[in-house]
């Protein structure tokens, strides 16, 4: 069905659009159309995700093929990235005779850097270098540093781009953007001079100088080269030179040169057809690239979702599908003989991706996010539910699910057991299956935690700045061997990466035993390095040994020769190769990848620039971006971690999409703020008036924020969809509530009404978690193989019969085979026994009892003992928000909301954050809890005096009877006198977003002990002046500040017990008996979903098992 007129819509075409077609009339409508060379249209085809576009695209190619008279190279097939091509040409495959001169399906910039190329070949007798996004970020580290240097003459820089933020990431990752998007429109640095002056913006100056250095060093003989921004607009050039030689579709490429013989070979052939597929995701450059072919005659075909865009921040604005789309029957760039025809995908057709439950989930969606709506390729929302195929019929799409989990640990965990679900109950291969995360980044972390749980992923190459197998090589290399703090940080890493494999436990069992070795525990590790030769050192150390001092040698070498000299120093080829041969989807395959593209970088700059290895090591380490491969990846039977722009060629039976949370799925932060890009390519494309009081108004510029904020989020929302419509039966959505995030928007617009009887079931039933008993929750829980090679070498040891033992030691000697290290005995060595059976306190020694850790010992006192003794967790970033609202309330006792208010910008201006929402994020979150707090503070003036802030506690005991001898010691934020006179009250100041359940209030461990040290005989407060104060405890009280108003949690004074030590009631046994167990040689892990679910030292614990463990390997 032919699409009819809609006199509403955005667009004219000859046949009209707003109404949809079933894929095979639009199949048929295509190829007659372009076959059709006097009078047929060019197409743009629009469609909803998985509505058959890419179907179309390669129905189309070989019905054209095999059409008379069109040639193999007379057809081409453009793409948005090279790994959409690769899939096409396997899909397209060799053609009629099997015979081409360049391959069926290109990347755009593909495409366009064979014209430059070329071109140059012709004139200069040399092919064009590509410079791929880690090469040119080193460009610019490299520039930079000669401003700062002072050896280029510096730009004038403005205020706001001062020393330290041009030292910043950030600032260097804008400018490489900032960039590209002009460098897209321009390659003049003379008119973004222009802009600057036009609209008084001195960091459009800035730009404009560093865009004429940068194109100026990157045109110097050795150095030149064309990067992806630039190939477009260079491509256009050419290709308008092509157009007035007379070059014409189904003619060759002419490059000669004037003066020099022609060449006796024709340049390769101008294709007829050139069909774009997912032209959505073509940056705005490409506009001018198809213009230009469709002036030398070439017949144009375009298909698009414009609601899943995953290259906006690659300059996908959609200014090219809504030109295509938009333009006059008869007229237009991109029109054909005939003109233009706009058609328009069903996407109700049962046979699209995701029919039954999930299609209607993403229409919706779209409807409520889109803009772009006009089109006509959404469901008309009344259609819906009586056209798309319901769940439970055959091939139909099961409802979608949605997790909020507690913590960013439990959220891995959740995922891997979903996975395992569907690969060993649904039936699903691990390819089946894909994990998407909102950025690489995010992927790339997720990817190595899933790893360490025993499930095989794949991904897109990490950095080799970043990759754990090239890392540690660079680090080597660019090692100042007289830092003592760098080369046992290389060393550790070394030993707890690929290359030592040893763990955490491990290696603070080697430092025990290398103390007894150097006679020293202070820095045993280092001082073992640094006085023994590698002989004498154990097996993972002397290896580490070895590659210092073979670092030492090779680093004033040439790049390729040091590397290789290093890694035939660590012998890892001899470990990895039989395990990467043999496991096709062993982690160590992407490891020695890793390493064969660092070689291969290596050679080229060994080969060209003469450059030593440190210098290398140095530059390759300050590049945050994979080296560009033509290298083909081969996942095999491996779950796809990535993000929504590296799948979005593809499609998979179950899909997870993570993280959806606030603030980071959508990510509101406006890209470009340094240099203000979007004005600045508002201004090169005429849409920015010049400079006037009106244009450049606080209002006026407000006013073009929020419509950017807009753009944004619209962009997050097409991000956002991309990846939901990969899924084509199973879809599971996550977000965090741990506190510090929260479900976004996006999700609740999403997840359906719970009294719709909609399935908010997370992956694990916290519910029922919470409610089983903990050995029954370890049974529950999946084994990865790790885990269980642990598992069988408990059994092994601990075997009661001979027979029993036997079976235990074949399954080790299996799993050994299988290269799993924990399961060979040569593993087990003695690092592991332990340390001590004796108490940690003698008799007569004072334990200090802590208000604030009292809680954490009742509650788990294997936490309280890795916590105190073996390291706590580094300060988070909700502990810093408790630090900032505690000295508010300690300078401003009664509550003085405005001087509050003003202390609170001060020192929240003084906080870091990762990224910008971050911070705009916490400081909303903040400035509540301090209105809250104001309030609280004056409201308690007329319940107490204020006896002091911030104020110390103590009280001691030393009769053994009463498990001395012991002491309290603790900080109360605020102690009051009732105004009854009844005694001393104690508050204490929460940060956290949940208040603790009333029913745990009556003995709270923290309050009672404030209380139990008021009630002691010995019990004192020592104020800030150094005054005391004795009384009688009256009770306590939690305030949580992260509320819309504060919220009081009391617990009542300690009533008098003949039983108690202290004459009072549960609180001095709780103290008494704390103070004995904390003596003892033995603190018991005490597992339970909540404690569990945030410990810090989880890694560590007995009681849970190696599956969960991510942190014990990350």
């Amino acid at each position: 069905m032919v699409a009819t007129g809609d006199e509403h819509t955005p667009h004219t075409t000859r046949d009209g659009a707003g109404s949809t077609s079933e894929l095979g009339a639009v199949i048929e409508r295509c190829v007659r159309e372009l076959r059709d060379t006097h009078s047929g249209c060019n197409i743009t085809v629009i469609g909803a995700p998985g509505t058959g576009k890419t179907t179309l695209v390669c129905t189309v190619f070989e019905q054209l093929a095999a059409t008379p008279g069109v040639g193999a190279d007379d057809i081409l097939v453009l793409t948005p990235n090279r790994d959409h091509a690769t899939l096409l040409r396997d899909r397209l495959g060799p053609g009629r005779d099997g015979i081409r001169s360049a391959p069926a399906a290109r990347s755009i910039h593909s495409f366009a850097f064979g014209l430059v190329s070329a071109l140059s070949g012709a004139a200069e007798g040399r092919q064009s270098r590509f410079i791929s996004g880690a090469e040119q970020d080193a460009f610019l580290a490299d520039m930079l540093e000669g401003y700062e240097s002072g050896l280029i003459p510096a730009p004038a820089w403005t205020e706001h781009l001062s020393a330290e933020v041009r030292a910043t990431r950030g600032f260097r990752d804008q400018l490489r953007e900032a960039l590209n998007e002009v460098m897209a429109r321009t390659l003049d640095p003379g008119e973004v001079f222009a802009a600057a002056a036009a609209h008084g913006r001195g960091e459009w100056e800035v730009l404009a100088v560093m865009m004429r250095e940068y194109l100026e060093l990157n045109s110097f003989p050795g150095f030149s080269g064309v990067d992806t921004a630039s190939v477009l607009t260079e491509a256009t050039s050419i290709l308008i030179e092509q157009d007035t030689r007379g070059v014409r579709a189904g003619s060759h490429w002419d490059f000669s040169v004037p003066g020099r013989p022609a060449s006796e070979q024709p340049g390769q052939p101008v294709p007829r057809f050139v069909l774009v597929d997912a032209a959505q995701d073509l940056p705005d450059g490409a506009l001018s690239v198809l213009q230009c072919l469709v002036a030398l005659g070439c017949r144009i075909l375009l298909t698009a979702s414009p609601d899943t865009t995953t290259q906006a921040f690659r300059g996908a604005t959609g200014l090219l599908l809504r030109h295509a789309a938009r333009q006059e029957t008869t007229g237009g760039a991109l029109a054909g003989p005939g003109g233009s025809l706009v058609l328009t995908l069903d996407p109700l057709d049962p046979a699209c991706r995701g029919a039954g439950a999930l299609a209607p989930l993403w229409h919706s969606f779209a409807s409520a996010m889109s803009a772009e709506q006009a089109y006509g390729h959404l469901p008309i929302p009344d259609r819906t539910a009586e056209a798309v195929a319901q769940p439970g019929e055959p091939g139909a799409s099961a409802p979608a699910e949605f997790t909020v989990f507690p913590s960013a640990a439990e959220r891995t965990r959740g995922i891997a057991r979903t996975l395992r679900r569907w690969h060993h109950d649904a039936g699903l291969d691990w390819s089946d299956c894909a994990v998407l995360c909102r950025t690489a980044g995010t992927a790339t972390a997720l990817r190595q935690e899933l790893e360490h749980l025993g499930i095989p992923v794949a991904g897109s190459s990490m950095s080799l700045a970043a990759d754990p197998a090239t890392a540690p090589l660079l680090r080597l290399l660019d090692l100042d061997r007289d830092d003592d703090i760098a080369v046992e940080a290389v060393a550790r890493e070394l030993l707890t990466g690929v290359y030592g494999g040893v763990d955490a436990l491990a290696v603070r069992g080697l430092e025990r035993e290398l103390a007894v070795l150097t006679g020293s525990a202070d820095n045993a590790l280092l001082t073992a390095l640094r006085t023994y030769p590698a002989e004498q050192l154990p097996g993972e150390l002397a290896m580490v040994h070895r590659l210092l001092s073979t670092a030492d040698e090779v680093r004033g070498t040439d790049p390729h020769t040091a590397l290789w000299q290093l890694w035939e120093t660590s012998d890892a080829a001899r470990r990895w190769e039989p395990v990467a041969a043999s496991q096709p989807t062993h982690p160590l395959n992407d490891r020695l990848d890793a390493v064969i593209r660092l070689m291969t970088l290596a050679e080229r700059y060994s080969g060209r620039d003469a450059m030593p290895a440190h210098s290398f090591a140095l530059k390759v380490l300050d590049q945050d971006f994979a080296q560009d491969s033509l290298a083909r990846q081969h996942y095999g039977d491996m779950v796809v971690v990535d993000s929504p722009a590296g799948v979005a060629h593809l499609d998979f039976t179950a899909v997870i999409v993570a993280d959806v949370n606030d603030g980071q799925w959508p990510n509101p932060k406006i890209r470009g703020s340094i240099f203000d890009t979007a004005d600045l390519c508002d201004a090169l494309d005429g849409r920015l008036p010049a400079g006037t009081p009106e244009t450049d108004s606080a209002t006026a510029r407000a006013a073009r924020f929020a419509q950017r904020r807009r753009a944004v989020i619209r962009d997050e929302a097409r991000l956002l969809l991309a990846a939901l419509s990969r899924a084509q039966t199973h879809l599971l959505i996550t977000a965090l509530a741990d506190g510090e995030s929260s479900p976004s928007g996006f999700f609740t617009l999403l997840r359906p009404d719970p009294e719709d009887g909609a399935d908010h079931a997370d992956a694990v039933s916290t519910a029922a978690a919470a409610d089983a008993e903990p050995a029954a929750e370890l049974a529950t829980q999946q084994l990865s193989i790790r885990s269980i090679a642990a598992h069988a070498r408990h059994r092994f040891e601990t075997a009661e019969t001979a027979e029993d033992q036997q079976q235990w030691a074949q399954l080790l000697a299996a799993l050994t085979r299988a290269y799993i290290s924990e399961a060979d005995t040569a593993t087990w060595q003695r690092w592991y026994e332990r340390s001590s059976q004796d108490p940690i306190r003698a008799a007569d020694e004072i334990v200090t009892l802590s208000p604030s850790t009292m809680e954490t010992f009742a509650t788990c006192p294997l936490q309280w003992f890795l916590s105190r003794h073996a390291g706590d967790t580094a300060a988070t970033q909700a502990q810093t928000t408790g630090t900032l609202i505690h000295e508010l309330a300690e300078e401003f006792p009664d509550g003085d909301l405005l001087g509050m208010q003003q202390a609170f910008e001060e020192k929240f201006a003084q906080l870091e954050f990762d990224a910008e929402w971050e911070r705009e994020r916490e400081y909303d979150a903040i400035a509540g809890m301090v209105d809250n707090l104001s309030t609280y503070l004056r409201a308690r003036r007329s319940e107490g005096t204020l006896v002091g802030v911030e104020a110390s506690v103590s009280a001691v005991e030393n009769d053994p009877e009463q498990g001395g001898p012991w002491q309290i010691r603790g900080r109360i934020d605020r102690i009051e006198q009732l105004v009854d006179g009844r005694g001393l009250y104690v508050i204490d100041f929460k940060t956290g977003k949940n208040p603790t359940p009333h029913k745990d209030l009556p003995e709270h461990p923290q309050l009672g002990t404030y209380q139990a040290a008021l009630a002691h005989p010995s019990g004192t407060v020592e104020l800030t002046d150094g005054s005391q104060v004795h009384g009688t405890p009256a009770g306590a009280e939690l305030v949580f500040l992260r509320k819309q108003k504060p919220t009081t949690r009391e617990q009542p004074a300690l009533q008098t017990d003949d039983e108690s030590p202290d004459g009072y009631s549960w609180a001095g046994r709780m103290v008494v008996e704390t103070a004995r167990q904390m003596r003892s040689a033995y603190f018991p892990a005490t597992p339970s979903p909540d404690a569990c679910r945030f410990c810090p030292v989880r890694s560590s614990c007995p009681a849970v098992m190696d599956s969960d463990n991510e942190e014990a390997h990350a």
